[in-house]
């Protein structure tokens, strides 16, 4: 019960203090605004940081609408009854030139069956070295049980001017219902379903579909001392991008213990720079609710089009930081 209660209370301590978790890169004279994810029993790094992505590609919908896309659903079980289940698929913009409007905006139609009523559909376009985009239906009143829907993406302001062209294929489609039951059809399944599963982005300007490297990083804070309450651990990162910049170094720890309470922690600049080192901080008042011994886990950075890098092998985390424990405890 006391893991419980602790992971509920890490919870609302990052709601109340988002303004209270400061990072700055190395450069003191430009400030940035982190954003601090807790990861979830039982997830790997890989999988939280997918998760942060997934929040990250709702945030550009209104607030109501992105939390209840990001609400806790219940997976079907392969041919389970009683599930919302999408009967005929059909992508209504087969061909979109990231300069024109909407831009990189696809519209989708789908036929569903939902016996108690259709809460949300979300359909994601992937490119074929992995950038995407997603298309999200959300009806918080009405909740029809069976019909047609048809909605868009948002315009994108990453991913759009630095898309990369040729096909991007619809990779994988939820449709959710009023009890939060969730039927997950993947590409394969897709294409039994879609009429064609494929649309046309035309980018004639500078795609970008390339990640950040990382070069080095470091371990700033080996102590942090609960009993001051301006205490922090701190990281480093130095990163570099090709084409559209570094917008976001991340970093992710857990405990040695390996009980839940770890965090991915990650940092937005205001401006992108094509290379860089950035520092990552998290308050001690946050990690303090686990006190212990601590570890980077897994490292990595975004850039302004999207492209994720992500490393999580013990050895090559261990071999860019050195040392990657820090103590978080009263000294």
């Amino acid at each position: 019960m006391a893991s419980k209660f602790n992971w509920i209370y890490v919870a609302a301590l990052l709601a109340q203090y988002p303004a209270a978790c400061l990072a700055q890169r190395a450069n003191p004279a430009a400030a940035v605004r982190p954003w601090i994810v807790v990861m979830k029993p039982g997830q790997t790094a890989a999988e939280a940081v997918r998760e942060a992505r997934r929040a990250m590609d709702f945030a550009r919908y209104p607030v109501a609408e992105a939390t209840a896309l990001l609400h806790p659903t219940t997976e079907a079980a392969a041919g389970e009854s009683g599930y919302p289940r999408i009967t005929a698929g059909k992508i209504l913009s087969t061909t979109l030139n990231v300069a024109v409007a909407p831009g990189l905006a696809p519209t989708v139609e789908v036929s569903f069956n939902a016996p108690a009523g259709v809460f949300s559909v979300v359909a994601t376009f992937t490119s074929p070295h992995g950038q995407s985009v997603v298309c999200a239906y959300y009806e918080p009143y009405v909740r029809p049980k069976h019909g047609s829907l048809t909605f868009q993406a948002p315009q994108t302001p990453g991913a759009g001017l630095y898309a990369e062209p040729g096909n991007w294929t619809l990779t994988n489609v939820e449709i959710t219902d009023a009890n939060y039951q969730m039927t997950t059809y993947s590409a394969k399944k897709l294409d039994k379903i879609f009429s064609a599963t494929a649309i046309n982005v035309i980018n004639t300007g500078t795609p970008d579909f390339t990640p950040p490297t990382i070069s080095a990083g470091d371990v700033l804070t080996r102590k942090v001392n609960l009993n001051d309450p301006q205490s922090v651990f701190k990281a480093s990162l130095t990163a570099a991008d090709d084409v559209s910049g570094v917008s976001t170094p991340i970093i992710v720890i857990n405990m040695e213990s390996k009980v839940p309470g770890g965090y991915e922690a990650n940092q937005v600049a205001p401006l992108a720079e094509l290379n860089g080192t950035f520092d990552i901080v998290i308050p001690g008042q946050v990690l303090g609710v686990l006190p212990g011994v601590w570890q980077v886990v897994a490292y990595g950075a975004s850039d302004v089009a999207g492209n994720l890098f992500l490393e999580d092998s013990p050895a090559k985390v261990k071999a860019l930081f050195g040392n990657v424990d820090f103590t978080v405890d009263y000294f």
